[in-house]
């Protein structure tokens, strides 16, 4: 019910508002406990044709907070995002059930992980300059995220100048 509310024909703002108040609070807690083991239900969800970029984006938050609250799943939720990173690799340039934004989110949830062995699914990814790097990092970055478990995501805001110049990059490609 909850992943439902993710295919209804919301408007952008809507959505991101609910995912800003509902994710961490409401969804993520209420998903964990219903279903304990959500990974075949977020893949069916993430390979869902036409679904907004934030509902996506949302679910690997949750992902996050399922192995935060269960370590044991930290090994499933990592074969799991390679799956999904590599889902994503033949469909990035096309946005076929994903953009540069839910990429990113993925990258995200990885570098959380740590999952180091994610590094060349990671920089093939990066390397096409279509995942938002001002949500995860260059590749430089995401690696030494990789390692420490984290990304520093204040480092990654965009300015006005940046952002045109990579609109520019990728008009030209």
């Amino acid at each position: 019910m909850i992943l439902k509310t993710g295919t209804q024909n919301w408007t952008p703002y809507f959505l991101d508002q609910l995912s800003w108040l509902a994710t961490n609070y409401l969804f993520a807690p209420t998903l964990y406990k219903l279903n304990p083991d959500p990974f075949s239900e977020f893949t069916k969800f993430l390979k869902t044709p036409k679904l907004d970029h934030y509902c996506r984006m949302n679910v690997y938050k949750y992902v996050g907070f399922y192995v935060e609250k269960n370590p044991a799943l930290k090994e499933q939720a990592t074969a799991w995002v390679k799956d999904m990173l590599v889902f994503y690799d033949d469909r990035l340039e096309t946005a076929d059930c994903c953009d540069g934004y839910v990429v990113a989110a993925a990258i995200d949830l990885a570098c959380s992980l740590g999952a180091k062995d994610l590094i060349p699914i990671i920089n093939k990814l990066l390397c096409t300059y279509l995942v938002d790097f001002s949500d995860c990092g260059l590749t430089e970055e995401v690696v030494e995220g990789l390692h420490r478990g984290e990304l520093l995501r204040q480092e990654y805001a965009l300015d006005l100048y940046e952002r045109y110049h990579r609109l520019e990059e990728d008009s030209n490609r």
